[in-house]
């Protein structure tokens, strides 16, 4: 009796290691590897996005909402398609917005919002499209809640790197300088559920009105927010 007891604790004891490494297993095992999220000098977006090689990918624009949505699916591919595990997307403003989501088997895990186009450049409706202080920049996905950053600005930037602890906010400062640096690089860690990054444009500009004046003032675009679900 002692013998059969004995063995049958080790039988649980066995099923639920195997169960447990089975979950692990399974909590590991993301479908998407990575993303990165593009503006180039001439102001068009791309996304490129790497999955596991047995994924298959569906890519929709949702006209209702404004998403691109990326669905994500573990399963067969077809014979031309086997090995490709990267692909790159044009993705396009929608009311000044760009917004992506990635579904996993239907269920959405990541969310990246960017506000960027057009800004007020004073009061004589001079307009500008985006930061008048930047020439392009990227997002990528590094994984464990780490994203990489990368800008180039336009000649003669100042850039300052801030943190507002109040709002959970990133801010890049831009403004007109002597810095002879155009290229940025850094890498932000999410510890919440968003991420925010604003680049903060110091504009110059006459504004008067009957209570004040000012010759300056700031204008937040382009704006990263990522959330994950």
């Amino acid at each position: 009796m002692k013998k059969i007891v004995s063995l049958l604790v080790l039988g649980v004891v066995f099923l639920t290691s195997c169960t447990s490494e089975d979950e692990a297993g399974i909590e590991e095992t993301a479908l998407l590897k990575s993303y990165e999220i593009k503006k180039d000098i001439n102001g068009r977006f791309t996304i490129d996005y790497k999955v596991n090689e047995t994924v298959v990918s569906d890519f929709v624009k949702n006209y209702e909402n404004g998403y691109n949505e990326i669905y994500l699916y573990e399963g067969s591919k077809a014979p031309e398609e086997v090995g490709k595990s990267i692909s790159s997307k044009n993705i396009d403003l929608n009311n000044n917005e760009l917004k992506v989501g990635f579904y996993e088997n239907n269920a959405k895990k990541k969310s990246i919002f960017i506000k960027d186009g057009i800004i007020s450049l004073s009061k004589n409706n001079e307009f500008i499209e985006s930061s008048p202080y930047l020439d392009s920049y990227s997002i990528s996905d590094m994984g464990n809640d780490e994203y990489k950053l990368i800008f180039v600005t336009k000649e003669s930037v100042d850039v300052e790197f801030n943190y507002s602890d109040v709002d959970n906010i990133h801010e890049i400062v831009l403004k007109s300088g002597d810095s002879e640096s155009k290229r940025y690089s850094k890498i932000y860690r999410k510890s919440s559920d968003k991420l925010q990054i604003d680049f903060v444009n110091e504009l110059s500009g006459n504004f008067t009105s009957k209570y004040s004046s000012k010759t300056f003032y700031t204008e937040k675009v382009p704006r990263v927010i990522i959330v994950t679900e």
